[in-house]
């Protein structure tokens, strides 16, 4: 029985020679169980290019602990772990648990980037001030003294000189040149027309970045443009600004759009939760796609090792030719356009023509009249990048309202695209 007082026991036994007997209590201890507690830190709290830091970690009331995050495993109910290589932000997360219920804490450790080859260091805040081709010298390389601690808000249109490390986050167009911006947020975007949230000019690299906000009428914009490329990319249409007063359109079109560009790359490109609020005025066009309409603008255009989850599928259109390349992705196929496209090592549930031809190589499309049965996609998605803590903090409750799809789930980005 489950004892709820003291108790006294008395056991007697009796024999030829007589009886004995003996007496033992059993006493009930009736406090609660205490809770757990739980003392977590990281020293230091931000780190260099490829540098340690060391948690510590004591609890009491506690039978067991477990890491999660950015590091996993049992652990004891005290000690210390050095984590070693960190190339990005990172969180980690300590439970432990008791008779007395559970408890849990989260340390983040910032990563800065090496900023010994930067020129110019922009302090950590926010700035209204302009951006432009002669904000900065030709050949500079500016970078944020934190990353993803300096926040523009002005017109942002560099040309001729590097930047890393920075958001963007303003109603006006951003336009970039004949530069290398790493590491970059682009936020928001203007009303409706033909302005867009991001536009790239000739000769324009974008690594480890990302794209989201209302609507433009493209999220990215690459226009009659050459020498575009974009490695590690993630885009989220989060709706459009159509039907609101002096709009004649119901915008966004699409998420990224090569527009008679040539020489042209989107590896690594993801678009996920694809919202585009477009009413029956729209020509909502897809999301990760190329424009033609001209004869001779559109070649060497190449969208790589992407994914299209909870979009609208990659795409290609207009009224003029290009042979563009769809190699290594997963998403739906939508094709309107003279030339032939080659949808290589790729896997969609749909695959649709309706102008040109459509090569595909080793793809599986499971329906539609460009479906193939081959091996299809194997990505190779740059899992680091995907699932830096920044994008989260920023695109689910940052700079950003979205709680729906990636943001609800508790996913790492890289496991969302892969379902």
């Amino acid at each position: 029985n489950n004892l709820l007082n003291n108790q006294a026991y008395t056991l007697t036994c009796s024999g030829p020679g007589g009886s004995a007997s003996d007496s033992v209590s059993v006493a009930v201890n009736t406090q609660t169980p205490g809770a757990p507690t739980l003392n977590f830190s990281a020293n230091p709290g931000s780190v260099a290019p490829g540098g340690s830091t060391t948690l510590s970690w004591s609890s009491t009331n506690a039978d067991d602990c477990a890491a999660a995050g950015d590091w996993s495993g049992i652990k004891g109910l005290s000690g210390t772990q050095t984590i070693s290589g960190l190339t990005a932000d990172s969180q980690f997360i300590l439970a432990c648990s008791g008779a007395g219920g559970n408890v849990s804490r989260t340390v983040n450790v910032t990563y800065n980037p090496d900023n010994s080859a930067c020129t110019h260091v922009v302090p950590n805040g926010t700035y209204s001030t302009a951006v432009n081709s002669s904000s900065y010298p030709a050949g500079s390389m500016v970078c944020a003294e934190s990353d993803g601690q300096v926040v523009f808000t002005g017109s942002f249109s560099p040309s001729g000189y590097d930047m890393r490390g920075f958001v963007v986050k303003s109603s006006q167009e951003k336009s970039l040149s004949n530069g290398t911006f790493e590491r970059m947020s682009f936020i928001g975007g203007p009303g409706c027309g033909n302005t867009v949230n991001t536009v790239a000019g000739n000769n324009t690299i974008i690594r480890d970045s990302a794209f989201y906000g209302l609507g433009g009428r493209y999220l990215f914009l690459a226009y009659h443009a050459s020498g575009i490329q974009i490695e590690n990319a993630i885009f989220r249409v989060d709706g459009g600004w159509g039907g609101s007063s002096g709009c004649n359109e119901f915008e966004p079109n699409a998420a990224l759009n090569f527009y008679d560009t040539n020489n042209a790359l989107c590896d690594g490109c993801i678009n996920i939760d694809q919202d585009p609020s477009a009413g029956s005025g729209s020509e909502n066009l897809g999301g990760l796609g190329i424009n033609a309409h001209t004869t001779n603008l559109c070649f060497a255009v190449e969208i790589r090792n992407s994914v299209d989850y909870n979009g609208d599928g990659f795409w290609a259109g207009g009224n003029g030719r290009c042979n563009p390349l769809y190699n290594n992705s997963k998403g739906n196929m939508n094709f309107n356009l003279s030339g032939t496209a080659t949808v290589a090592d790729s896997t969609g549930r749909v695959c649709n023509s309706w102008n040109g031809g459509v090569n595909t190589v080793n793809s599986k499309m499971d329906s539609g009249n460009c479906s193939s049965s081959g091996a299809g996609v194997a990505l190779n998605l740059n899992r680091q990048f995907l699932d830096d803590p920044r994008w989260r903090n920023e695109m689910c409750g940052g700079f950003s309202s979205r709680s729906d799809g990636w943001c609800s789930s508790q996913m790492a980005l890289s496991d969302y695209v892969s379902q």
